[in-house]
């Protein structure tokens, strides 16, 4: 019996040097029917022509302008599924994988035909033994997810394949028939929340989300939260955060988590002023704010609109 084809998509904007890591673990994976494909978002430091020189047997796709994560992802996954893959594999550029991380997914996907979306254990990359992510569970009133592994050395308490509400998008690998059925990410989020947004789609679609914690990856991700504090990306947050939970919740349970939301959004605020980060302030309220009064699509299948077939019609393979 011939083993699924997966396609690893990666995206990549201006981080030539690590994406480049990225690849070159990827490639010394030791499951052999994978294929690779960088997604680059109209990077302006060369990357296509680096990688190119470097991989050459690796797909590149070059975006005009940076679409965001989740419609450059977008741009993969269609590549991957005109050439019949049957899993998508999103991994984050800032990542190293073990050599057995596809072997281990793809294992755990197989033996539940249930698991549609499914995720590795995830380690601080320069704190190797320390546990960033490996699957969550929402909170059904907040709905929020609850990352209880977060910070803790591993000492094998998280090792056994569970069902989980949340996998992250750093490393989250798709069967195709889920594509297929709710669609692709939702490029309304230009960053953050497209994966809960993706995970929530999934499970009320009926396919159960597996964290799979015997294939494992590194993620350059600061050690504490104040790595993480960037206006820009405060902004992001806000915005997108605040266009989930209005698209995942309603009436009385949107009220409700309105009033979380802008009550944590007053605490977080308040304490970063105190730390003498309130250049963040402005950002996070108009994130907020612009979350809030956008208009939202349904819950229900992602269709690009016409503005965003425009935008993904960009994506072309790069030639020398």
């Amino acid at each position: 019996m011939s083993l699924p084809l997966v396609y690893v998509v990666i995206l990549n904007w201006n981080r030539a040097k690590d994406t480049a890591e990225c690849v070159a673990s990827v490639l010394q994976m030791d499951y052999p029917h994978c294929r690779v494909i960088v997604v680059d978002n109209g990077s302006t430091d060369g990357t296509p022509e680096k990688l190119h020189a470097s991989f050459p047997a690796i797909d590149v796709i070059v975006n005009a302008t940076n679409l965001g994560f989740a419609a450059g992802n977008n741009v993969g996954i269609e590549f991957a599924m005109r050439r019949e893959a049957d899993y998508v594999f999103l991994l984050n550029n800032d990542t190293v994988v073990d050599k057995a991380l596809l072997r281990e997914l793809v294992n755990a996907g197989e033996a539940n035909s249930q698991a549609g979306v499914l995720g590795p254990k995830i380690y601080y990359h320069d704190d190797p033994d320390r546990i960033w992510f490996v699957g969550a569970n929402r909170n059904p009133l907040a709905f929020t997810v609850i990352n209880w592994a977060l910070g803790k050395k591993d000492r094998g308490q998280f090792d056994q394949i569970r069902e989980v509400d949340f996998i992250c998008g750093a490393g989250m690998l798709v069967k195709r028939e889920v594509w297929e059925r709710i669609g692709l990410l939702d490029p309304s989020y230009f960053m953050y929340y497209e994966d809960s947004d993706f995970c929530v789609r999934a499970k009320m679609a009926g396919y159960t989300l597996l964290s799979a914690p015997k294939a494992y990856m590194w993620h350059k991700v600061p050690l504490n939260r104040q790595g993480e504090m960037s206006p820009t990306k405060v902004y992001d947050r806000a915005r997108s955060g605040m266009r989930f939970f209005r698209k995942h919740t309603k009436g009385v349970h949107f009220g409700l988590v309105l009033l979380l939301r802008l009550g944590y959004a007053g605490y977080q605020m308040v304490v970063e002023s105190l730390r003498g980060n309130g250049r963040i302030v402005g950002p996070y309220v108009k994130g907020l704010y612009e979350g809030l009064v956008e208009t939202v699509p349904s819950s229900g299948k992602t269709h690009r609109g016409s503005a965003a077939d425009a935008e993904l019609a960009e994506g072309r393979p790069w030639k020398k």
